[in-house]
């Protein structure tokens, strides 16, 4: 593990010039204390009485300090830089033309075992802003992950909550466009369609999910900027979705049990998104390889 250079200089450099001054007030409190107890001590050790004080008051400050030394080093050391390639990958706009949301519907049905919205349901409601997406791709363009969210009329949203309402069923109607936001406390309600990232790519980097989930977040934002604050439900299907859903402080909502046919099998989990709340970062989160993610237009 590789440390910290110039951390590691600054921190070597005040730790001399501490042990410096330590050393003169040693020999000032051994030159007092040999004052102070020349008289109280056998008159065969007072001659070395001086030598006795000094040498144990810089035996302890050794200590202390060499300590605070190794402390450091070993604090300096955490601020590392692992060696190797950078990757890049992208992240790009859901778009309503193209045949990348076709691709993606039909990635996501195989992964959820055809438990999503049709090809063509997804196509319509992005053309008419009733939601908004990101594509991951990799440098090269290939699809490699998503991220989508949906705005559901009030009607269907709470049939979806309740599990009447299931995805391979939506169509058109079921949508309304996200609207512009009216007052200072205005609240926009959405449903999670997914976050996925390819295993192949999830597992040889591990902090990519979080780091894909926090532009994600950042680009919702962005999207919906007037709402004071935006309410996500998200119906979990898989464990490691759960798992992310709990970092981004997803609460339970409605255990699946609760909810109708098929969706008996999928809890709810809700979290409100605040405009007065900072952006959470979750950094560190596994991963020793570097990699950025950039946003692009398309």
């Amino acid at each position: 593990m590789a440390y910290n250079k110039h951390l590691f200089k600054i921190t070597k450099k005040s730790v001399i010039t501490a042990w410096a001054a330590w050393s003169g007030t040693a020999a000032f409190i051994s030159a007092a204390l040999s004052l102070a107890l020349n008289n109280k001590i056998p008159a065969r050790y007072s001659a070395e009485l001086p030598f006795i004080v000094f040498i144990a008051i810089a035996a302890a400050s050794a200590t202390v300090w060499m300590s605070i030394y190794f402390w450091q080093r070993y604090r300096a050391s955490q601020f590392w830089v692992p060696e190797g390639e950078v990757k890049e990958y992208i992240g790009r706009p859901y778009q309503a033309d193209g045949d990348d949301l076709a691709e993606l519907s039909k990635f996501a049905s195989q992964v959820f075992g055809g438990d999503t919205m049709r090809a063509e349901v997804v196509r319509d409601v992005v053309g008419k802003r009733a939601a908004l997406g990101v594509r991951l791709t990799d440098i090269g363009g290939k699809n490699i992950g998503f991220f989508d969210v949906f705005h559901l009329r009030p009607d269907a949203l709470l049939d979806w909550l309740e599990g009447k309402l299931q995805e391979p069923g939506m169509d058109g109607s079921h949508f309304e466009p996200i609207p512009k936001p009216l007052g200072d406390d205005a609240i926009l309600e959405l449903i999670v369609g997914a976050i996925y990232i390819a295993p192949q790519y999830s597992k040889s980097e591990t902090g990519l999910a979080v780091a894909f989930a926090e532009c994600c977040q950042r680009y919702l934002w962005q999207r919906c900027a007037g709402f004071s604050e935006i309410v996500l439900y998200a119906s979990i299907f898989k464990p490691e979705g759960e798992r992310l859903a709990r970092i981004y402080d997803f609460e339970n909502y409605k255990v699946g049990g609760n909810r109708a046919g098929p969706a008996k099998k999928h809890d709810v989990l809700k979290r409100v998104l605040s405009i007065d709340d900072p952006i959470k970062v979750r950094h560190g989160l596994g991963g020793t390889d570097h990699f950025t993610i950039a946003m692009r237009a398309r």
